[in-house]
């Protein structure tokens, strides 16, 4: 992984406990049942790459313009899994104190706990790589412009 200011945020070296999952000796556990198997998949008619346009676009198949679209959804995606994270743990919380002295009750403080820092992980990722995106579509405007203007250098008899 590359690292980054958010590289132990999101890699800590001491992980938190796993909430416990089913126990086989509880009554109310039921093993999940197999699914049926789907077969395989199905080809998509939609083609694989998008080919540029020679005619009307660089010569490389990035897109500024699509990274710059898609670093504006990353943030979107960030800012909604922000709301999102705020908006379970009140309700969850809730719960939590109205079950205080029961287990019930600290499991759910519990698992308010570890999905609020899971979604606070997540969100400081995506933040992360739509910034990464943004960089992307600026380095790739800059290289092409910066290799352009070698070109016209190097065609115009200079170095």
């Amino acid at each position: 992984m590359t690292e980054n200011p958010f590289s132990k945020l999101l890699n800590p070296s001491v992980q938190p406990p796993a909430p416990p999952g089913p126990q086989p000796d509880n009554p109310l556990y039921r093993p999940p049942t197999a699914q049926p198997n789907p077969g395989p998949p199905q080809p998509s008619s939609r083609p694989r790459f998008a080919q540029p346009n020679h005619a009307s676009q660089p010569t490389s198949a990035m897109d500024p313009a699509a990274l710059r679209r898609a670093a504006k959804a990353a943030d979107e995606i960030a800012e909604s899994v922000g709301r999102s994270a705020k908006s379970f743990v009140g309700p969850t919380e809730a719960a939590a104190k109205g079950l205080a002295g029961w287990q019930t009750g600290a499991q759910l403080t519990s698992l308010v706990t570890g999905w609020n820092a899971a979604l606070l992980r997540l969100r400081a990722e995506v933040e992360y790589q739509g910034d990464a995106l943004d960089k992307c579509a600026r380095n790739r405007v800059w290289a092409e412009a910066e290799i352009t203007a070698r070109i016209r250098r190097i065609r115009a008899g200079g170095s």
